[in-house]
């Protein structure tokens, strides 16, 4: 008898468990995924896992609205995926709300719908600068910024670090503290430019409670590395 496979090791099988309650919420969701994954361009901080999470937390911040509108956004809001460094980066997300707004309406949703969920994309993004007016786009925005923040957001920064070959921290002064910050060249940096300031940005009152929880876990984070540099963090 033929030995059985084993299974999948690779993280996009592995978030088949988390996702398909998700896609079970509303039968055109598994074709949105399947577009989705046929279009966007993956990394480790913008991978399946992610989209579940926001699509998790888009449902938390937006109680009252459609699930099926709720979790088709977080789905495609970065179905453009754009390197931090690309020039065009700020544009992604508009891009990703067009791509969307031309795909839904193929995939079972109304015009309406389409564009309602491809607004929410469009404004989700930290980098092109929108507060979204819609309840949608808030939770969106929300959710999304969740993923930057706590233990999720001190992984996925290491990652992007990672990934543009910057330098861990400056290694006399890590908390910028006598020098201009700069994320570009330090990955440490990145808390200084953004993150430990996100939380004043959020606008839903679960994604505000949870921001503040996620961002006193940085500044803790922060702290216990100051300890093993010998150089404390004071915040």
């Amino acid at each position: 008898m033929k030995a059985a496979s084993p299974p999948d090791p690779t993280p996009a099988a592995l978030t088949g468990p988390l996702l398909a309650p998700l896609l079970a919420l509303d039968p055109r969701l598994p074709d949105v995924w399947t577009w989705v994954h046929a279009t966007m361009t993956p990394d480790a901080a913008h991978d399946d896992a992610h989209l579940v999470r926001v699509a998790r937390w888009t449902l938390t911040c937006a109680p009252g609205l459609s699930p099926a509108l709720a979790v088709a956004a977080a789905l495609t809001h970065d179905v453009i995926n754009l390197p931090k460094n690309h020039p065009d980066r700020a544009h992604a997300s508009t891009r990703a709300a067009q791509a969307t707004e031309a795909a839904l309406p193929g995939l079972g949703f109304t015009p309406d719908d389409a564009h309602e969920v491809a607004l929410a994309v469009r404004d989700h993004s930290f980098s092109r600068g929108a507060t979204p007016e819609t309840p949608l786009g808030k939770a969106l925005q929300d959710a999304d910024r969740l993923d930057a923040l706590g233990a999720l957001g001190v992984l996925r920064v290491a990652a992007v670090g990672g990934r543009m070959e910057r330098a861990l921290l400056h290694p006399l002064d890590p908390w910028a503290e006598d020098r201009p910050a700069d994320d570009q060249t330090f990955t440490v940096d990145h808390f200084f430019t953004k993150l430990l300031t996100l939380h004043q940005t959020f606008q839903t009152p679960p994604g505000r409670e949870e921001a503040r929880r996620r961002t006193e876990f940085m500044h803790r984070f922060l702290r216990e590395l100051g300890g093993e540099l010998g150089l404390p963090y004071s915040n």
